[in-house]
């Protein structure tokens, strides 16, 4: 081909370049390409001309094919070549975008400072930094300046991986110039220092900004109000950003709408809602919806409904049109309070009004369904939102799978409701998983819950959650040694089991009888520095106790003493129970005068039935008087032993007490009387 037309066409799966001659050289163009190559590199896998995708006879055939182009002086337009790696790099392809720069395309055009401003900030996405700074590197030796695109978008890598030091020597050069920083690398270098706690140094940043420039921008002051208030939250730092706040608008900046914003969701998500409240009303411009919501999350926040919902009349009062985020806080509020009724009430009202829910919407209102028992409107909703289009997201898959598997029978339902996930497009999660393993172990289904969690290799890593649940449904079917392995499994695959794990493991062993074991692993728990809490001691309280071991049971609870943790009523119950059942009856009157908690009527059953079995009932008697809400257990107890007595006449009395409690005489008190009245008839 010489001089004028001729045309080669290098075609690689659905990739079509067309080189073209064009006087001394050749232009490379692509038909419809050129306009579409970038979206077609982030829409599908790319086959195009990187060598390392094809077979080894492809990759022979495009090295001839474009070491023919090179010889012959071939050119490729740059800004395809830039369309191209710029769409590499949105598909996150950033090694392919930089092996088909160096590799395939080097020599076939003429790269310019855009080319390399692609693929450096794609590695700085990609948090590559070490290729990132490499390329900047070749762009230099290549002879082409930087721009300050390309030195902001490395100064905003170095400061989202943290490399501060990195980042204040590239700003200090160029300060040096040709390229001296913009705002946004001022902004970049702020916004870093708050990310890596550096709060004075950010502080001092823009002092240095406010002297060397007459003015700095308002969205600078909201940068640094954002980083006071969110960037180190957990430095407490929203005092300080309220002072901030007074300085700047004392020095001559009015604060935007952003600036307040971002004060009143910090004083809101603080629970400050009376000081948020009075900054709403010192505003110095016009709030818009934004405004409002933040409030009205702050409000549901603390449970202030009234606040809440007379906020939402002042943005009707004031000609706002309230949005999709305003009704789904308020019906979250609602929720949480337990009145799914009226959360209802305002989702309907969102409907009348022609605001679309979205799917945030429909799984407040569905988990709130759920909380309140009433799963079958939970699922009557889910069919709604599909109907009208609103996709459904895996949170509301979950939630509704999670209260299925709570629901007696309801596992399969849930698991007819999980074969349906592909479909819809979604991955099942941990969530998803525990609830299932969860579901099928309440329902004693130990060889469903172990499908479903061998099913999780390769899917998704089962957690510290997983394997609790899995140990403690082993252990409700005393299946003890399955699940001591298990814990092993759990620690060989570097999860620290918790005291929910080791306090199913004791449970277990203690229903089992075995209380040596439920002993050697609450030791071992120790050893591990898990600490014991109330309920793995009242575990061990109860088995000991149980196990006519009430001395051991009242060690325990020295140690529970010692190890600063507060027994509660049930620690009390178990040892008065026990002593009790091994007529110790003034030991376990000694223990309740010396409780260290209010004690519940469990406990007074307890003690009345241990000196009604001593034949103390006056004493029981006394005990009842005490008493502010006895039940029908203490009646019938006192009852029946002052009718095994043969005292008669008490035992109508504590029956006539019983009438003015509320209490009707059961088949237990008819027995009671029954059998006293025999009594007294032997007699």
């Amino acid at each position: 081909m010489a001089g004028g037309a001729g045309r080669v066409a290098l075609a690689r799966g659905n990739s079509i370049l067309l080189c073209q001659g064009s006087g001394n050289g050749f232009d490379v163009s692509s038909v419809g390409f050129h306009s579409q190559a970038q979206l077609h590199c982030e829409e599908s896998p790319w086959t195009g001309l990187d060598p390392d995708d094809a077979a080894p006879e492809d990759r022979e055939a495009a090295d001839y094919q474009l070491q023919l182009l090179q010889q012959r002086g071939f050119l490729f337009r740059t800004e395809t070549c830039n369309a191209l790696l710029s769409g590499l790099v949105s598909a996150r392809k950033h090694d392919q975008a930089l092996r088909l720069f160096k590799e395939v395309l080097a020599g076939l055009f003429a790269p310019n400072a855009h080319t390399y401003n692609v693929l450096i900030r794609g590695f700085c996405k990609g948090g590559q930094m070490h290729q990132a700074v490499s390329v900047f590197s070749d762009m230099k030796s290549s002879g082409l300046l930087p721009n300050a695109s390309t030195m902001n978008t490395l100064l905003l890598g170095l400061c989202e991986i943290g490399q501060m030091s990195s980042a204040l020597k590239l700003f200090r050069e160029m300060q040096a110039g040709p390229f001296l920083p913009t705002s946004a690398s001022h902004n970049i270098l702020l916004r870093g220092f708050f990310m890596a706690g550096r709060v004075r140094d950010a502080l001092a940043h823009l002092q240095d900004m406010r002297k060397s420039s007459s003015s700095v921008a308002t969205g600078t002051y909201n940068l640094v109000l954002k980083g006071l208030c969110w960037e180190n939250k957990s430095a407490n730092r929203l005092e300080q950003a309220m002072e901030f706040f007074k300085e700047m608008k004392a020095s001559g900046v009015e604060p935007d709408l952003e600036s307040y914003h971002i004060l009143l969701s910090a004083l809101s998500d603080s629970g400050r809602m009376a000081e948020a409240h009075a900054l709403f009303s010192a505003m110095t411009c016009s709030p818009d919806i934004m405004t409002y919501n933040v409030l009205m999350d702050g409000y549901c926040k603390i449970g202030q409904t009234y606040e809440a919902q007379s906020l939402m009349k002042e943005i009707l009062k004031a000609g706002y049109e309230p949005n999709v985020f305003t009704y789904s806080i308020i019906i979250n509020c609602y929720c949480k309070l337990d009145k799914v009724e009226e959360a209802w009430e305002v989702f309907m009202k969102m409907i009348e009004s022609n605001c679309v829910p979205n799917a945030v919407t429909f799984n407040t209102l569905i988990a709130g369904f759920c909380k309140a028992g009433m799963l079958e409107d939970a699922i009557k909703l889910f069919a709604e939102m599909e109907k009208i289009g609103c996709k459904a997201t895996i949170v509301t898959y979950n939630t509704l799978i999670d209260s299925l598997c709570k629901k007696r029978g309801g596992v399969y339902t849930a698991v007819d409701l999980f074969n349906k996930l592909e479909g819809a497009g979604l991955t099942p999660t941990i969530v998803t998983y525990n609830s299932l393993i969860q579901g099928f172990c309440d329902a004693r289904r130990l060889s469903e819950a172990m499908q479903y969690f061998d099913e999780m290799e390769g899917k998704c890593a089962p957690n510290v959650i997983t394997y609790s649940i899995l140990i403690d449904g082993l252990c409700k079917v005393r299946r003890m040694k399955e699940a001591a392995k298990t814990l092993e499994d759990m620690k060989a695959h570097g999860y620290t089991p918790t005291v929910v794990t080791y306090g199913g493991l004791i449970n277990g062993f203690c229903k089992c009888g075995e209380l040596k074991s439920a002993l050697l692993f609450f030791e071992k728990m120790k050893l591990a520095g898990c600490a014991p809490n109330t309920v793995i001691f009242n575990t061990l309280i109860d088995g000991l106790c149980k196990a006519e071991r009430a001395n051991d049971g009242l060690r325990l609870l020295c140690h529970m003493h010692a190890e600063g943790c507060k027994p509660d009523v049930i620690t009390y119950n178990c040892l008065i129970s026990g002593l009790c059942s091994a007529n110790r009856v003034e030991d376990a009157q000694r223990l309740f005068d010396g409780m260290a908690c209010a004690p519940n009527v469990t406990t007074f059953n307890f003690l009345i039935r241990g000196l009604c079995a001593q034949k103390k009932v006056e004493e029981a008697r006394n005990i009842l008087d005490r008493m502010t809400a006895p039940d029908m257990t203490t009646f019938n107890t006192i009852i029946l032993a002052f009718c095994k007595a043969g005292a008669m006449h008490d035992a109508r009395e504590v029956m006539k007490d019983m009438l003015k409690h509320g209490f009707y005489p059961n088949t237990y008190t008819t027995y009671a009387l029954a059998h006293g009245i025999q009594s007294s008839k032997g007699k």
